[in-house]
């Protein structure tokens, strides 16, 4: 095309570049008048229709990534002979002229560029988007205002397309120069022998390929010939590459895992990759900072509290409340984002509302392709010589621990201890079905259907925090201490329940739960999950420090693998062996009108905690006993049908969501679906806490397998 042409509503101003499918002009918005690059598909690919609809698709596709290391596609042109999409014009370098002039990079050079490549490459993961073809001339410089460049990762759409088998015919008609220079150099070998296979694993090799490039100005791998590169990434050992000791001995682990031929021995994402190449000096990334990971808390080896005899109890009319109205959701059905951290004001019901997004990309799925039964051979001295890499490295040497030496039903069957007794429990992530069904007996309006997707594995405390676990922390006794308060107003004194270390602390509000999570967190040395500052409290879920769950958490914990009307059991009658509930010695004691639950515990007050049969994860008490704090504001409820990813309730409002019930409650309060709340503030004898924390990869050489 000439400049001058016009291509639907854009017209032509010059060419930028061409590739080997597709030739990218910079063109003007006939209208706006505002400037964009215009790649358009090579003629002879256009002209069939299947190509065609699928590179049209793909730039759809391209279109819903929203991060500022990815170029974004803002428009699709398809007209007769014609298919194209509309991306932010670059006026920059690719990081490959880039390179070529300058040659190999300093350490922080390196992690101040790489790192954001790896932010941007681990969103179009989260999206399920696979690059397969990430090369630096793929990556676009934007220069910044403080004369830094800011680098931009394009060509979602065209790497699927030239994937495509039916198109491998079209690639043979390029040079070998071409071939080398573009795709072939940073292919993985399972890409090379079995396309089909390829999932983001191949794009993690690429990544390493590119660092290693970056960390000596040279290729990663080299050859004479199209088969010699070949040959050289199907056959060769990434710890025999040349220039490898000469460079930063954490570039070359990370270049030696990024590079292993067998796609499980890869960091198995971008975020993992990224947490690596930082080590203990994180460098923050341009516009979006990644996520950082605190060095893992040795095991401390503290017995579990005993539970004492079960005690008699005094009648107490401490009950949680629930509003009557629950006013409708706002935002669309998509949700507001993905936060990971979420700032809130605890002082009342006007909060600030600043959520700041920064989503994990999604657990690969680990395939083995057949080409590895012929390389089987060769895989041991490859391991050994990574392992000796991984070796000088603790970090990585945890990380290789986690990945190879730990199943998940290992994780599921380990126990994790902590200070003052506490003990710990896997659970996976996972989606989460929230709300309950309209025929459910007890329904009310605020338990409106959505799902929430779980992206990040957690520690989950097997109980509920106890008072003795509390006093030997804290240095106090809220159950004889402290006065009811709810909404704000005293209710006399909080000691009339049982009381003993094994019981669950209660008389606690939401703010005391948050101190004894940041408490709790320093003692163990962990970077804290919440950040305080006057009566603002800032959460940050990829702090690896305690934490209340948020309510998709608690769903989470209390559904485990099976989901039934009160978590584990369905009947009335079977709540008596999974929890402490308002059963016929409980009512009779209380003399109260609510009908009791057809069964007899035991207890007509609290029970010591993990008294009862535990679910599937281990936990115990999610049912009665106590009621339990959560992160989330209450209201409003996200509308049914939605479909949310790492939910921690809405932006704005004053009470927070309460889970699980107590021993007080009846059967239809009991049911996992219902939620109550009350005022952060608010104190009573019937609501306590337990804490989880976000599992790292370096926590699974830490549990101990108890199964």
């Amino acid at each position: 095309m000439n400049p001058g042409d016009r291509v639907d509503r854009y017209e032509i101003v010059r060419s930028l570049g061409e590739g080997g499918m597709a030739t990218v002009y910079l063109a003007r918005h006939n209208v706006l008048g505002s400037e964009h690059a215009l790649k358009i598909l090579e003629t002879r690919l256009v002209s069939d229709e299947e190509t065609r609809e699928r590179f049209l698709a793909e730039g759809r596709i391209q279109a819903q990534l929203r991060h500022p290391n990815i170029v974004p596609v803002t428009d699709v042109v398809a007209v007769p002979g014609i298919a194209g999409l509309v991306m932010q014009f670059i006026n920059g370098p690719t990081l490959e002229a880039w390179m070529t002039k300058n040659g190999a990079m300093s350490v922080s050079q390196i992690r101040a560029l790489f790192l954001p490549i790896l932010a941007g490459v681990g969103e179009a993961h989260a999206h399920g988007v696979v690059h397969r073809d990430l090369k630096p001339a793929n990556v676009l410089l934007l220069p910044e205002r403080d004369g830094t460049h800011r680098p931009m990762i394009a060509d979602f759409g065209i790497a699927k397309i030239a994937d495509d088998a039916r198109l491998k015919h079209e690639r043979r008609n390029r040079t070998q120069a071409q071939m080398r220079m573009g795709t072939l150099v940073y292919m993985a070998p399972e890409q090379i022998l079995h396309a089909s296979t390829v999932d983001r694993r191949a794009d993690i090799f690429a990544l390493g390929a590119i660092l290693y490039e970056l960390a000596t100005g040279k290729h990663a791998f080299d050859g004479p010939t199209d088969f010699a590169v070949m040959s050289a990434i199907v056959d060769g050992d990434p710890s025999d590459m040349e220039g490898l000791e000469d460079i930063d001995p954490r570039i070359a682990a990370c270049v030696r895992r990024a590079l292993a031929r067998n796609p499980s021995e890869r960091f198995p994402d971008c975020e993992v990759f990224a947490t690596y190449l930082r080590g203990d000096s994180a460098v923050p990334t341009t516009r979006r900072p990644l996520q950082t990971v605190s060095k893992a808390p040795q095991p401390v080896q503290a017995p579990f509290v005993e539970p004492k005899p079960r005690p008699e109890r005094v009648q107490t009319e401490n009950r949680p409340v629930r509003p009557s109205v629950v006013p409708e959701m706002s935002e669309d059905s998509s949700g507001p984002g993905l936060p990971d951290a979420l700032d809130v004001d605890i002082s009342g019901p006007e909060l600030p509302d600043r959520v700041h997004v920064s989503p994990p990309p999604a657990k690969a799925r680990r395939r083995t392709g057949l080409w590895l039964a012929a390389l089987a051979t060769l895989a041991v001295p490859a391991v050994a010589c990574l392992g000796v890499g991984v070796w000088q490295y603790p970090e990585l040497e945890l990380y290789y621990a986690t990945h190879v030496a730990h199943t998940p039903n290992e994780l599921r069957h380990s126990a994790w201890t902590a200070r003052h007794g506490i003990r710990l429990r896997y659970i996976p992530e996972g989606r989460v079905s929230m709300g309950s069904m309209p025929a459910e007996s007890g329904r009310d309006q605020d338990e409106v259907r959505y799902d929430v997707t779980i992206h990040r594995p957690f520690l989950a405390m097997e109980t509920e925090v106890t008072q003795g676990q509390w006093a030997s922390l804290m240095g106090s006794e809220p159950n004889k201490t402290r006065q009811r308060l709810w909404d704000g107003n005293a209710g006399g004194p909080c000691d009339d329940g049982p009381q003993g270390p094994s019981y669950p602390v209660t008389c606690v509000d939401w703010n005391d739960a948050i101190a004894f999570s940041n408490a709790l967190s320093a003692e163990e040395g962990l970077t804290p999950a919440y950040k305080i500052e006057g009566r603002a409290v800032t959460l940050d879920l990829s702090a690896p420090g305690y934490r209340l769950p948020t309510e998709a958490e608690w769903m989470r914990m209390a559904t485990g693998d099976v989901r039934q009307l009160y978590g584990q059991v369905s009947s009335p009658q079977a709540l008596c062996d999974v929890g402490n509930v308002a059963g016929r010695a409980t009512r009779a004691k209380d003399r109260a009108s609510l009908q009791p639950i057809p069964c007899d515990d035991g207890y007509v007050g609290s029970a010591p905690v993990g008294q009862f049969l535990p679910n599937t994860y281990g936990l115990y008490d999610l049912v009665g006993n106590a009621w339990e704090w959560t992160f989330d504001i209450y209201t409003p409820v996200p509308q049914a049908g939605a479909h949310l990813r790492d939910w921690v309730g809405p932006s704005t409002g004053s009470s927070r969501v309460l889970k699980g019930g107590s021993w007080f409650n009846p059967a239809d309060v009991l049911r996992v679906n219902n939620r109550y709340s009350q005022e952060p503030g608010g104190r009573s004898a019937v609501v306590g806490f337990r804490l989880v924390r976000t599992f790292r990869p370096a926590d699974a050489g830490n549990g101990r397998l108890i199964e």
